[in-house]
């Protein structure tokens, strides 16, 4: 059965076609892959599926009745607000507006009874919709359910990467949905987290579409692989490693008949040149029809001409030239401790990483990796005793959640705000 259809939609962006005529569907019980390059309209698209976006052209139909729960790639809300309030925000707004609603109709005068109590069902209804009495007890059964016992009464700003990921997809079981849409779910989580995520989308009942860079999530999770590239979007049936096996089959038969193509044209080519020095060297009406002829054929077989095949390599080609530091000591940690209020996440940690070393740091989420990076980078120093870092060494930051960038600025004007070095 069909639950939702993409039609022919396009997307227009500064005169630029995005999205170009992607048409596909989703099946009951089906869990597909939506996989492309960054920038390619991923979030776009999903966005358009979910109505929150209108597309340039083309439709969108979803067959009614259909819960969709959406997990986006990055959680919205305020470094002080509670989890619990968090998760409960749309439920005591609406319990607010339920409050309001009794009140005015219990005050009402005659003449405008009629009109309150349309307002209060309309309430009562919205408070039913989301089962309102069991909201609360809901919300924090789901976050037992997903690991996350305790944080009730802790802010989000100190929850790690992974535990908002695990957050948002709480938020969207709350309403029990029968199609989950996930943007991206596995970017912060660690691999105990990543392998839950995989083993809860498997035991999903409902639908799932899934945009993901994870080739392993995909392989477990998905039936089918759905891509995105220069505006279009194809369909391939099974997990990412045989989407990668017919894609490259495919890939290959189209790079024969591509260099078949480019063959038969230098043959058109060169009789075309041979048949310009006989006209040349010899003119006759016959002669100059026959070249008429092959011209026009050159220049048909030319507009023709079968598209070089490529695999869809990344456009980004980055090279950073960098003198080699003359420092031995790169970074040295000595007695570090890291606590937010009675929870300690780091004692008196030593560690030193010299000249030419790569270090990896893992560990669950909300273990304090994140934290630790962020004091390397704001408080690391020469003069520090506790975070040193080599007198010669420039720190460069890539920040999990992008806070080192201004959301205001333009991306040239980001990159320019840079000093120079």
């Amino acid at each position: 059965m069909r639950i939702a259809n993409v039609t022919n939609i396009t997307v227009q962006y500064a005169g630029q076609n995005v999205l170009k005529g992607v048409s596909f569907e989703i099946n009951a019980g089906k869990k597909l892959g939506l996989i492309g390059t960054n920038g390619s309209g991923k979030t776009t698209l999903l966005r358009i599926l979910l109505g929150q976006e209108t597309p340039t052209g083309g439709t969108v139909s979803v067959v009614s009745g259909t819960r969709i729960g959406y997990v986006p790639q990055y959680v919205e809300g305020g470094d002080d607000e509670l989890v619990m309030d968090w998760l409960l925000a749309e439920y005591i707004k609406i319990r607010e507006s339920l409050r309001l609603s009794e009140e005015s109709l219990a005050t009402a005068p005659p003449d405008e009874v009629d009109s309150s109590m349309k307002e209060y069902q309309e309430a009562r209804d919205s408070y039913d919709r989301i089962d309102g009495d069991r909201r609360p007890e809901q919300a924090e059964k789901v976050l037992d359910s997903l690991g996350l016992q305790g944080i009730h009464n802790q802010t989000l700003g100190t929850q790690s990467g992974g535990e908002k990921n695990v957050l948002s997809l709480a938020l969207t079981l709350l309403d029990d949905p029968d199609f989950l849409v996930l943007d991206e779910p596995g970017n912060h989580l660690d691999f105990m987290g990543l392998a839950w995520l995989e083993e809860f989308l498997i035991n999903f009942k409902g639908m799932v579409l899934i945009v993901s860079h994870n080739r392993h999530t995909l392989d477990r999770v998905v039936q089918g692989i759905l891509t995105l590239e220069d505006g279009r979007v194809k369909r391939y049936e099974g997990g990412y490693s045989t989407y990668r096996a017919t894609h490259l089959r495919q890939f290959l038969a189209q790079q024969a008949d591509y260099s078949a193509n480019q063959k038969r044209l230098a043959q058109l080519e060169a009789l075309v040149k041979r048949l310009e020095l006989t006209a040349r060297a010899r003119p006759n009406p016959k002669a100059g029809k026959r070249l008429r002829a092959r011209r026009s054929q050159l220049a048909r077989e030319e507009a023709q001409a079968v598209e070089k095949p490529t695999l869809g390599v990344s456009a980004i080609d980055a090279e950073f030239a960098t003198e080699k530091t003359r420092a031995n000591i790169v970074l040295q940690l000595r007695g570090y401790s890291k606590s937010f209020g009675d929870l300690s996440l780091l004692e008196n940690v030593d560690l030193g990483i010299t000249s030419g070393e790569r270090v990896a740091i893992v560990g669950p989420n909300g273990s304090g990796k994140t934290s630790l990076l962020r004091d390397i980078v704001a408080e690391g120093e020469w003069d520090n005793a506790m975070i040193r870092i080599g007198p010669s060494i420039r720190t460069g930051y890539a920040a999990q959640q992008q806070e080192v960038l201004d959301g205001d600025r333009t991306i040239l004007e980001e990159v320019m705000a840079s000093p120079p070095r």
